[in-house]
């Protein structure tokens, strides 16, 4: 009844109604049970064979609790995501599912594969740490919840995160840095930049090349003149090549080039391998025609020297001339007088070596001038 007492009744049928009226309160104590079911994927495909069903009470709130790590099919998973757990159970049992998601872990560190992200990086012009061109990291790009789950978030570069690199021989440090995609978009730098699950590569350059002397060398017979030797820079690794004059006059002397060792070098850090080499020889002279001619001069190195003359009755060192009769020359034998003499032949009175001394003084005076004249021609002939 509905009155305050609220008593039982089976049924108000047969009850009689007076004038003060009634009341009835019809009650349902039981609820009904309606089928919830928990179903298992790995790696987004479901294994049938392990999905759970129960029966839940209709209303009421079904939340499950599973494993954050489990092995299945001989392979490692963890725990990804759980979707419509903590359902309020209802009528129909298809919105009564529960479904759970493992990702696999390989390396077991219990964080989905799918989540480590690799980050490359490329150097050109230079090397990383590890000796190469190349080099890799992986960041997580997904966040763990307490109930075992994974919010993917993205993970946002740090300083920590890129590794170090240094120019190749020859370039300056000042490196540039761009994404390694297709379009090459330049950066500043790769610190801050947010990863996703599709991960990102970067590259870094070292474009500015270091200059080096090179160095050039002349040579003249196989004696270097410093006073020519040219210094110059070039960019690391260009080529460096030189054109010299094939004929220069020095000091009125005409030299020939000859070779020119190392041209077209390739710039090396090392500068001592820097080096160019250019050989010129002397050119061969041409002889005087008539070199006894009194008229003909002699030029040497720009100036004008004149060749001297001697007279044909002048006896030099080493050469025949015409001799008068009555004049003795020494070693020499002359045709005998009564008044002549040769030194040391004793004549009759009056000769040989009873001449008078005077006359011997002045022949070796001209003597020794004679030889005198000589040595001052050949030098000037050298």
């Amino acid at each position: 009844f509905g009155n305050p007492k609220g008593d039982k009744i089976k049924t108000p049928i047969g009850v009689k109604i007076t004038k003060e009226g009634a009341s009835f309160i019809v009650s349902y104590m039981k609820k009904v049970s309606a089928k919830v079911s928990v179903q298992f994927f790995f790696d987004d495909t479901i294994d049938e064979s392990l999905t759970e069903e129960s029966y839940e009470e209709y209303g009421s709130v079904f939340t499950g609790a599973f494993e954050w790590a489990l092995d299945h099919n001989e392979k490692h998973y963890v725990l990804d995501r759980i979707e419509n757990n903590g359902l309020t159970v209802s009528t129909d049992p298809d919105e009564n599912i529960v479904e759970v998601y493992y990702a696999e872990d390989s390396d077991e560190d219990e964080i989905p594969d799918k989540y480590q992200v690799p980050v490359t990086f490329g150097a050109v012009n230079g090397t990383f740490a590890n000796g190469t061109t190349q080099t890799e990291i992986v960041v997580p790009v997904a966040t763990r919840n307490d109930d075992g789950t994974w919010t993917e978030k993205g993970y946002v570069l740090q300083s920590k995160d890129i590794p170090v690199s240094y120019p190749a021989e020859g370039y300056f440090a000042e490196a540039s840095w761009r994404f390694g995609n297709p379009k090459g978009d330049k950066i500043k730098t790769p610190i801050g930049v947010k990863i996703t699950r599709e991960g990102a590569s970067f590259i870094v350059s070292y474009t500015n090349k270091i200059s080096y002397n090179v160095t050039v060398e002349y040579y003249f017979d196989n004696v270097r003149d410093d006073n020519r030797t040219e210094t110059s820079t070039a960019e690391f690794e260009s080529i460096y090549t030189v054109s010299p004059d094939e004929t220069v006059t020095i000091n009125g002397r005409t030299y020939n080039l000859e070779s020119i060792v190392n041209n077209d070098l390739r710039v090396s850090s090392d500068e001592s391998l820097n080096v160019i080499k250019v050989y010129y020889v002397a050119q061969a002279e041409t002889p005087d025609p008539d070199p006894d001619d009194e008229d003909d001069d002699e030029t040497t190195g720009g100036g004008t020297t004149t060749t001297p003359t001697t007279p044909a009755d002048t006896g030099v060192l080493g050469e025949r001339v015409e001799v008068p009769a009555d004049t003795g020359v020494l070693g020499e034998r002359v045709p005998e007088t009564e008044d002549a003499g040769v030194l040391g032949e004793r004549r009759g009175a009056g000769t040989g070596d009873e001449t008078p001394i005077f006359g011997w003084v002045v022949l070796a005076g001209c003597a020794a001038a004679a030889l005198a004249f000589v040595g001052f021609r050949k030098r000037k002939e050298k």
